[in-house]
């Protein structure tokens, strides 16, 4: 059966590789699998906390009131009990979601809420890149992206990395 499933999963990614370049030098989306969430800061591990680390100027956290060394109580109504399941939790969002962030500041616990942007789409020059969704047989739906080197047709070799 699993050989079944990579076959298929296989023969899916292959078809994929047969799309016409749609654009030169472009990142195009397709299906409706979301984007992670471009957060704006980083959520580091210190003392068994998760801390707002490294925050960005003008990101969407900056502007609803995220600061640089806040402590994340919770997620999302979600406790964070432990620093690594909220770096989990953090990876995990999607982006155009409505997040909630508990936070801990000098002392005072408050609650910043935002959008995040999804994560831009990586793009390459010369090479249009299609991002897609394949649905395996169990129903687990996966990313696939699909990289055609500009102004070539027909057959090409192709590379195939899989999710562990």
């Amino acid at each position: 059966m699993f050989q079944t499933s990579i076959r298929r999963l296989l023969f899916a990614l292959v078809s994929l590789l047969l799309l016409p370049t749609l654009a030169q030098g472009a990142a195009v989306m397709t299906g409706d699998l979301p984007r992670g969430a471009d957060l704006g800061f980083r959520g580091s591990a210190s003392d068994g906390q998760l801390v707002v680390r490294r925050l960005v100027a003008g990101s969407a956290a900056e502007r609803a009131g995220l600061r640089d060394g806040d402590v994340i109580l919770a997620i999302n109504e979600a406790p964070v009990t432990r620093d690594f399941v909220g770096q989990d939790t953090l990876r995990r969002l999607d982006g155009d979601r409505r997040v909630s962030l508990r936070v801990s500041r000098d002392g005072r616990e408050r609650t910043v809420r935002f959008t995040p942007p999804p994560l831009a789409l990586e793009a390459l020059d010369g090479v249009t890149s299609t991002y897609g969704v394949v649905e395996t047989p169990d129903g687990a739906r996966l990313r696939s992206i699909v990289t055609v080197p500009d102004g070539t047709s027909g057959r090409l070799p192709a590379i195939f990395f899989t999710q562990r």
